[in-house]
């Protein structure tokens, strides 16, 4: 059996898993992504400028799970969300995951530019906090280094992310959720009814079971640019028809 075979028999019995606790609405979804995830596999790296950028179209069959796996805005890092237009937009509070979103994973040293980034966003009058599925320990860690308040929960369940809302005081439609992990940060983001930003990890040192997922997650972005659902410009995506 090959490796590939042995990976996405492994990603659909853990999908299979989190479907009994996500509910109804989801517990179809593993055999209707194994159906349009058949191929692929084969991609190493995707930075998000080789995405190729297309305008989203109506959604239809498959393409309405895919639109549970989609950002709203698919940028390479932290410092390219222009603030200004989560503003425009009506953002007024960021979740944002910890190891390689803001940090590198397992570190503890924020760069410069991250710190600096993070202090305008308080500055402009948004209201953040952390949400991450690491250790408490690590967690607490990096909420005290950065002064971000952190919430409780393990994402993609939306309990999390009703914790972060309970924590930030705002509503699904004024918050967004920046992350760099499909199954976790945007679908979970998606379910609860954020703004979901996905951003390119900032190294690949990882946890075992994510550089698993990363491979299902390379194909997704390949479906997603596919089916036009995937664009880097400032559009709504939940709302493809504007």
């Amino acid at each position: 059996m090959s490796s590939e075979s042995i990976y996405a028999g492994w990603a659909l019995l853990n999908l299979e898993r989190v479907s009994t606790r996500l509910g109804q609405e989801w517990h179809s979804y593993p055999g209707r992504l194994h159906r349009f995830l058949q191929t692929g596999y084969q991609y190493d790296t995707i930075p998000a400028q080789d995405i190729s950028v297309t305008r989203p179209v109506a959604y239809s069959g498959g393409t309405i799970l895919l639109s549970k796996l989609c950002p709203n805005l698919y940028v390479d890092s932290l410092h390219h969300i222009q603030l200004s237009h989560l503003k425009d937009i009506g953002i007024k509070g960021i979740v944002f995951d910890i190891d390689n979103t803001v940090t590198m994973w397992g570190s503890k040293e924020i760069t410069p530019m991250t710190l600096k980034w993070l202090e305008d966003a308080k500055a402009h009058g948004f209201r953040v906090c952390l949400l991450s599925n690491n250790r408490k320990a690590r967690i607490d860690d990096i909420s005290l280094m950065l002064d971000i308040p952190s919430a409780k929960g393990f994402k993609p369940f939306t309990s999390a992310f009703r914790s972060a809302l309970s924590l930030l005081g705002t509503s699904p439609q004024e918050t967004a959720i920046i992350g760099d992990q499909i199954f976790t940060d945007i679908l979970g983001g998606n379910r609860a009814g954020l703004y979901t930003i996905l951003v390119q990890p900032m190294s690949t040192n990882e946890f075992i079971t994510t550089r698993f997922l990363r491979r299902l997650e390379k194909t997704v972005l390949r479906r997603l640019a596919c089916r036009g659902l995937l664009n880097r410009e400032d559009c709504d995506l939940r709302n493809p028809t504007k």
